[in-house]
């Protein structure tokens, strides 16, 4: 009689710890616009630094996000800004 018991239990425990697991693991995501600072709405590449810096490539500049501050920082093309060649930012190596 035994034996019919701890099959039940058994499972009861997996059953439990992969319900735990899985809910441990919790997202929380924010949408930004141009109302908050982002040079455009949509975002044409990702890239997150060793900072925690979030930087987003769009057609209108590149994008700093500071999660601390909750601030962009808009870097654009200017003759004497040789950080980008153009607006268009596809690309974040």
């Amino acid at each position: 009689m035994k034996k019919y018991i701890k099959k039940p239990l058994l499972t009861f425990w997996i059953i439990i710890s992969i319900s735990f697991l899985t809910d441990a693991q919790t997202h929380k995501f924010s949408n930004y616009t141009v109302k908050d600072g982002l040079s455009q709405s949509n975002g044409l590449c990702f890239f997150q630094d060793s900072e925690s810096f979030l930087w987003v490539g769009t057609q209108k500049g590149l994008n700093k996000f500071d999660k601390k501050t909750g601030k962009f920082i808009i870097v654009e093309h200017l003759a004497e800004n040789s950080l980008i060649n153009n607006n268009s930012v596809y690309t974040i190596i």
